[in-house]
């Protein structure tokens, strides 16, 4: 008789009638009473037996429609996950149509799998996560929460093991639901943080077991950003304040002298980390945990022919599509290891020879990410009016300008340009009334209109109104088609192929430059529109044939030492995908650079994978929505 038959056997006593298959072929019968008892361990066994059994042959029946990753030379599913009779399963699928009959198919396949061991899945329990990204998601998500959807109700969140998990990745419903278990908590202990005959030590040791866990307690393996760790940060303080009582929220009406109490004093009075370092230290100790585990790593790294790739398998860095939880971890290993550089070589043995007190002295009580977010780096600053300055026309360009409805213009330079708002008002304004400064007059009481104050009658004053904001309308509509003709003049437009060569090289000096960025930090590269401009010109230069086609570009190009002297050629530069899936190129380059990038133009114009654009851009929301009124 096997070890787990016996130990079966020794859980039951006075129960239902159950038979039990021996090795040596023969039946045990076993009488029972009413039912198996809650808690015991009959039931949970006899459900993981046939449960599981169940689980597999589905699983096995449904391999065609499975999510499979490569990671470390093996095929891993991801496809789905049950704790005890909580199931999840993940779908994707090119259209909607296509996700509504696996998801059916699949479905229908488990009931066919319990039905003869009469299990059955809980209708009114079933929901559905639905997320549509790409062309066509807005058309396909409205056709679900319509009534399309066959399968289970489409929810915006829903609720796994305790977790909330919202389609659009948010945390707010988790954020939430955790401030509200703190406050409970709280609460549940307030008599006990109130008395004075309770030493301080014992209530911080009851605040973090209880306060504190009911805030981070698993929150290391979701994407946590700056946002919502302000977000606990804030909801922690305030019950740290209430446990100090009336010490911890500084001077109250009737002392003589103010002494303010801040929550980063508080923290340290009671060693309590803040959340983000506290957060980080719990990501690398989990991830120390799951270098073993392959599916937990298959999920972050693995590479599958329905999902983007998650890290450059050059560089190593977290691409435009990986999720944002591996960004946050790439943050993390930067903090613990100073020569961590990517995902490549040996970054695992790497990580696994950091000791854990190296790992816990990241914790801190002092809130330096948050304190260095809000306060501005002159440097950046002064960048930022920098690059104002040189995105504003030059002399040749201004002379050029005019206005078609008040007649302003040729302007001579920029100074007079910026002037003219200040002399000429706004039409179709008049109407406004003068309105005083709150410091200047304190607002009357309200008293009876006085006989005769209105002028007209109210159809009067609407169509007056309504004369006055049509103009305005007009002068919007007709300075917007000027600006957009001027930009599609003034900037080189390109759609690429995201497959091509460019668009590739674009992108990854694009994704470099943004894992160089630091929060409250000037950038060490500069704006972004020099990475995409120097990555452009070291394409066009690279090739032999390409630099032969682009004499002055090569010789004004071939100057430039420094990437930060790349601001002499061009004044805007920027790349990005788009809703088709194609790559978005535009480069403004200065006056005098002109003729040299229109050899680059040239160049990409006679490729295959570059569509050039050099027509305005359709009008904006705003715009359309006012001459859609005017008609």
């Amino acid at each position: 008789m096997p070890v787990s038959v016996r130990e079966l056997l020794l859980d039951l006593h006075r129960r239902l009638r159950i038979s039990l298959k021996q090795n040596d072929g023969a039946t045990l019968q076993m009488k029972l009473e009413s039912g198996v008892l809650q808690g015991g361990g009959t039931g949970p066994r006899i459900f993981r037996m046939v449960y599981d059994a169940c689980i597999t042959r589905w699983r096995d029946a449904t391999r065609d429609n499975d999510l499979i990753v490569s990671y470390n030379g093996h095929s891993l599913s991801l496809s789905a996950a049950a704790y005890a009779d909580d199931l999840i399963r993940i779908q994707c699928g090119s259209t909607l149509k296509q996700l509504e009959d696996r998801t059916l198919a699949c479905t229908h396949a488990l009931t066919v799998e319990l039905h003869p061991r009469n299990l059955k899945l809980n209708a009114r329990k079933g929901e559905t996560l639905s997320s549509c990204k790409g062309k066509g998601a807005y058309n396909a998500a409205r056709r679900a929460f319509s009534g399309e959807w066959k399968g289970y109700p489409v929810k915006l969140c829903v609720k796994y093991l305790g977790a909330q998990l919202q389609a659009n990745g948010s945390l707010q419903a988790e954020l939430q639901k955790r401030i509200g278990a703190a406050r409970s908590g709280f609460a549940r202990f307030s008599k006990l943080f109130k008395r004075r005959t309770v030493p301080v030590a014992r209530k911080v040791l009851i605040f973090k077991a209880v306060v504190n866990e009911a805030l981070l307690a698993a929150l290391e393996v979701r994407p946590v950003g700056c946002s919502e760790c302000h977000t606990l940060e804030r909801a922690r303080g305030l019950l740290l304040r209430r446990l100090f009582g009336r010490q911890g929220f500084g001077a109250v009406a009737g002392d003589d002298r103010h002494e303010s109490v801040t929550v980063e004093s508080l923290r340290r009075r009671v060693q309590l980390s803040t959340v983000a370092s506290e957060l980080t230290v719990r990501r690398l100790m989990w991830l120390r945990t799951s270098l073993l585990a392959e599916l937990e790593l298959a999920a972050l790294f693995g590479v599958c022919d329905k999902l983007a790739d998650a890290v450059d398998l050059r560089s190593g860095l977290p691409t435009q599509k990986a999720p944002r939880f591996l960004h946050i971890l790439f943050k993390d290993l930067s903090r613990v290891l100073p020569s961590f550089t990517g995902f490549k070589a040996d970054w695992k043995q790497d990580f696994l020879r950091v000791p854990v007190d190296t790992i816990q002295q990241l914790r801190t009580c002092t809130a330096l990410e948050s304190n260095s977010a809000s306060v501005v780096d002159p440097a950046v600053a002064a960048e930022q009016i920098a690059e104002i300055e040189e995105n504003h026309p030059g002399p040749e360009e201004l002379q050029q300008l005019m206005c078609d409805i008040c007649g302003e213009g040729p302007w001579k330079n920029t100074r007079a340009l910026r002037g003219t708002s200040a002399r000429i008002a706004m039409p179709g304004l008049d109407f406004l009334p003068a309105v005083a400064s709150p410091a200047a007059s304190r607002p009357s009481k309200r008293s009876r209109p006085e006989v005769g104050r209105p002028k007209g009658s109210a159809e009067q004053q609407v169509q007056e109104l309504s004369q006055q904001m049509q103009k305005m309308c007009q002068v919007l509509a007709s300075h917007d088609h000027s600006l957009r003709e001027l930009e599609a003049w003034s900037t080189l437009t390109w759609l690429l192929d995201q497959n091509s060569e460019l668009a590739k090289h674009l992108m990854a000096h694009m994704d470099s430059w943004k894992q160089k960025a630091q929060q409250g930090q000037p950038h060490p590269d500069g704006p972004a529109r020099l990475t995409v401009a120097a990555a452009l010109a070291k394409w066009v230069l690279d090739s032999p044939e390409r630099r032969a086609a682009c004499p002055q570009f090569a010789d004004a190009h071939d100057k430039i030492a420094s990437i930060e002297e790349m601001k002499s050629s061009i004044q805007l530069a920027f790349v990005k995908p788009i809703k088709d899936g194609r790559i978005f190129l535009k480069i403004r380059p200065h006056l005098q650079m002109r003729d040299a990038w229109t050899e680059v133009s040239a160049v990409l114009s006679a490729v295959d994978f570059a569509e050039a654009k050099d027509t305005a851009a359709p009008p904006g929301p705003i715009i359309r929505s006012l001459t859609k009124s005017d008609k």
